[in-house]
């Protein structure tokens, strides 16, 4: 009896080895298949360069266009009906004056409302939302998108000039955009910085020490508050880029062609710190690329009398100041000639812009001695 109770409890033992030793091969050849499988998918598998975001194909030349045209876009602001005041949640952009013409859309911090594209009802685009009474711009970024104001933001930009389906931030870029090395910026790439900033790649500037970008931007200078065209230096840019917080991108459905860039030589000497600087005697040719540009030039002038001899293919305006000190003032119609006198050595700035905010234009200009006073 003893025997067999013993050979019956060692046959019960013997059966649970068994069927976990089954449950154990089972489950490892599963292991085994599925490993198999993954490395299968894993090895063929090739990644998309780009999410499938439901976008338009844009040749550079077509974007680079759209984008002018919005910096390039001129229009006369009426304070009375698209302007604020005392408002906390609005700050109006500090470039606008009440009648007179302004260059460019201006910043609008979570705004897009462009030349042809809208994304609030009942708004067709910038005019039309100028003609209803909107509000003409709002650099308050504090919170988001404030009601009944009209412009773009810096990605509301980049969407306007790519023809976004819907209102991204520099978060959502990810989307139309892929990453690409800095050396390999093209017009019409994009820097982002998903927690500050974008803008629009051009070229290298000709001193090779910054880039030139278009822009919707605020900063220190008046001149900005709007779309427009800027400078940023290798020193500010490329440490983010280095360390991963700027990152270079291209659109998804780009289609490569050419892009024809500024024609003036010195290309963005807009400020007294980026000045040309120019010699006494030698002859100058520039050009008004687009609205709103100003060409600055720096020269060190001893004391004594001077002939400046101007010559444009519009009507120009030149300011020669010393600081702030106004030195001359002269509206040139096509070919002008004018005289001035510096009291000691100083460095002197001559300034040329279009009031009317003209552009596509060259002109010449230089400074002589007058040796007869």
């Amino acid at each position: 009896m003893r025997g067999y109770i013993y050979r019956k409890y060692r046959f019960k033992r013997y059966s649970k080895n068994s069927i976990f030793s089954f449950v154990f091969k089972l489950y490892f050849l599963i292991f085994i298949i599925c490993l198999v499988l993954f490395l299968i998918v894993y090895i063929n598998y090739k990644p998309k360069p780009y999410k499938s975001t439901n976008i338009v194909k844009i040749k550079r030349s077509e974007a680079y266009k759209r984008g002018m045209d919005m910096i390039n876009f001129v229009w006369k602001y009426d304070a009375s009906k698209n302007g604020i005041l005392n408002n906390d949640e609005i700050t109006m952009p500090r470039h606008l004056k009440d009648g007179e013409l302004v260059s460019g859309i201006p910043y609008c911090w979570g705004g897009y409302i462009s030349l042809d594209m809208s994304n609030q009802p009942q708004i067709k685009d910038f005019k039309d939302a100028l003609d209803k009474g909107l509000i003409a711009g709002n650099i308050n970024t504090n919170g988001g998108y404030k009601p009944l104001t009209a412009g773009l933001d810096c990605s509301g930009f980049v969407g306007a000039v790519y023809k976004l389906p819907i209102k991204v931030s520099t978060q959502m870029l990810d989307d139309y955009f892929h990453p690409i090395k800095f050396e390999d910026l093209k017009p019409m790439d994009i820097i982002n910085h998903k927690k500050y900033h974008v803008f629009i790649y051009l070229k290298e500037s000709a001193d090779k020490k910054g880039i030139i970008v278009m822009e919707a931007t605020t900063g220190k200078y008046v001149a900005f508050d709007r779309t427009t065209i800027n400078y940023r230096s290798y020193s500010e840019i490329k440490k983010y880029i280095e360390d991963g917080t700027y990152i270079p991108m291209r659109y998804n459905k780009i289609v490569e062609d050419k892009v024809e860039l500024f024609k003036d030589k010195y290309e963005f000497n807009n400020f007294d710190y980026l000045a040309t600087n120019i010699i006494l005697g030698e002859d100058y040719e520039g050009y008004i690329d687009y609205a709103g540009d100003v060409d600055i030039y720096s020269i060190k002038l001893d004391e004594g009398n001077y002939n400046l001899n101007f010559k444009g293919d519009k009507p120009i305006y030149v300011e020669i100041f010393s600081g702030e000190n106004n030195i001359l003032s002269l509206y040139v119609d096509k070919n002008n000639e004018c005289k001035f006198s510096i009291q000691e050595r100083q460095d002197v700035k001559i300034k040329v812009y279009s009031k009317q905010l003209e552009y596509r234009f060259k002109y010449k200009f230089s400074i002589i001695s007058d040796i007869n006073h």
